[in-house]
């Protein structure tokens, strides 16, 4: 059985929901033409993927707005996460 200790997306929104929702951001991957956002997989994780897939998650948008220029930050600062 294979089981996955990262979560990668290339979504920015999602990945802007997850980190204002304090779960760290681990890594940028590189699957070309795309970066992807790793994450460690966690049950909570898997429960706020769930929670924005269905549209049923809230967040702060100030939260929010401040995750998402962590991201492009990170993404314009050649991959560094702090």
């Amino acid at each position: 059985m294979n089981i996955k200790i990262t979560y990668e997306t290339t979504s920015l929104c999602l990945a802007s929901f997850i980190i204002s929702k304090g779960i760290p951001l681990e890594n940028l991957g590189d699957k070309f033409p795309k970066k992807t956002f790793v994450f460690n997989n966690s049950s909570e994780l898997t429960n706020l993927v769930e929670q924005f897939q269905s549209l049923s998650g809230l967040i702060e948008p100030q939260q929010f707005y401040g995750a998402l220029r962590y991201l492009k930050s990170a993404l314009h600062n050649k991959n560094e996460v702090d």
